[in-house]
Formats: C-alpha cells, structure tokens, sequence
C-alpha cells in the first residue's frame, strides 16, 4: 500500500501543479487584458463563471485537498491497524486503487492496481 500511497502524492502534487499554473496563466491574460488589473488572484478565482476561466481550475485544487484528505485518513488508519499487529480490511487498499484509477494511463501505474 506504501507504493500506491507514494504514487497517489506524487499525482496530486503534479496536479496541484497544473491547476495553480492555468490559474496564474489566467490571472496574467486577466490583467493583460485589463479585466484584471485590480483583481488579485483569490478575487479573480471569485468571479462569476462568465468573466472567469478559473472555476474548474479552482475546483481542481479542491479536489486534490479532498483526494489527499482520503489518501492521508486511509494511509493512517492501515497504518495503525497494521501497527496493533490487525489486518487491513481491503476496502482501504480498494479506496485509493480507485483513487489511482483515475491515473491508470501514467507510466508509473502498476497493472495490479486496476480494478
């Protein structure tokens, strides 16, 4: 489970990534354009859908805070059943390969994690 955990961090970090850089690319179109100039990048993040291209990236990076909450609450409670010597349900294992599935097209995605 430490490697599909390691493999899910590192996705979200790279998604993280990607969504704070469109965001920041719009902020920039934004004021160049000058629908932006005094807008800061939380505000602009703010607008109605129509003046701003930056929902579905805000809602990415909320995403990835709820994806890393499940992975972080799933790699906790496996760890500390595993560390009072209790199996661990698959259900949690089964959690993040769902999780991972969204990844299954990423090199580093082992086939035995598809479900």
């Amino acid at each position: 489970m430490t490697e599909l955990v390691e493999f899910l961090r590192a996705r979200l970090t790279e998604d993280e990534a990607e969504s704070n850089a469109r965001i920041d690319r719009e902020v920039a179109l934004m004021r160049n354009d000058g629908m932006g100039a005094d807008y800061s990048r939380n505000e602009v993040i703010g607008l109605p859908a129509e003046a701003s291209h930056v929902d579905g990236y805000a809602r990415a990076l909320n995403e990835v805070a709820a994806k890393r909450g499940v992975v972080k609450e799933v790699s906790e409670m496996s760890d500390s059943l595993r560390g009072r010597g209790l199996n661990v349900p698959f259900a949690l294992t089964w959690i993040l390969m769902h999780l991972a599935g969204v990844y299954s097209f990423h090199p580093e995605f082992k086939a035995d994690w598809q479900i």
